[in-house]
């Protein structure tokens, strides 16, 4: 499985609670988040980032909202 497939598998497990990059380096091994969910993005998932704060640190939550990516053209169509 790839690290897109396990991050994607991840954030669709964890519905609202969503992904952050501590968790996704301690559990899956990913460095880099971001470029893994803006892999996902271009892929056409929709998944937002939250950022919260904890003891004055900023970090991203990031949560999937859609669970079908969105293909070229469905909203030009009226199907999404």
């Amino acid at each position: 499985m790839t690290q897109n497939a396990e991050i994607l598998a991840r954030l669709r497990r964890n519905g609202d609670r969503g992904l952050t990059p501590i968790e996704a380096l301690a559990d899956l091994g990913c460095f880099r988040l971001g470029a893994r969910i803006w892999d996902l993005q271009k892929e056409g998932h929709l998944i937002v980032n939250l950022w919260q704060e904890t003891n004055g640190k900023r970090y991203a939550r990031y949560v999937l909202v859609d669970f079908e990516p969105i293909a070229e053209g469905q909203i030009e169509a009226g199907l999404v």
